[in-house]
């Protein structure tokens, strides 16, 4: 298979993933399992700063096992067209810009959080 093809990725019938990439495929679905858990458990902080950070970790986290699960359900099915390789590069690329914008967002979480200090510090004194 030739990943650089036009006709692998736009296949109108394209061969059902096997072996190792449908183990890494279930893995990575998992995995989001894994991550909407564990970030439904941290949104219960009382930390106000990061408790926006969980919530989107978990927002996209859920949203990546849903579109997961609809791709392995698709190719378990063997439907043709839903089962094509370009909605993989297409869900990875979706991946990559939210985990990017996800990223950007965390990065923030330090000023924010001496801002938050700073205004509590600042309304201690205020009647």
């Amino acid at each position: 298979m030739n990943l650089l093809s036009w006709n692998y990725w736009f296949n109108t019938r394209p061969a059902p993933f096997e072996g190792w990439t449908q183990i890494a495929l279930l893995s990575l679905i998992v995995l989001m399992v894994a991550l909407v858990i564990f970030s439904k458990t941290k949104q219960r902080q009382k930390k106000i700063v990061y408790k926006k950070l969980w919530i989107k970790l978990f927002n996209f986290g859920l949203a990546q096992t849903i579109i997961g699960l609809f791709l392995a359900f698709f190719n378990f099915q063997m439907v043709p067209i839903l089962m094509s390789k370009f909605w993989y590069l297409l869900w990875l690329i979706v991946v990559a810009v939210w985990l990017f914008f996800l990223i950007r967002f965390a990065l923030t979480l330090p000023k924010r959080k001496t801002e938050l200090i700073q205004k509590k510090e600042f309304e201690k004194y205020l009647p």
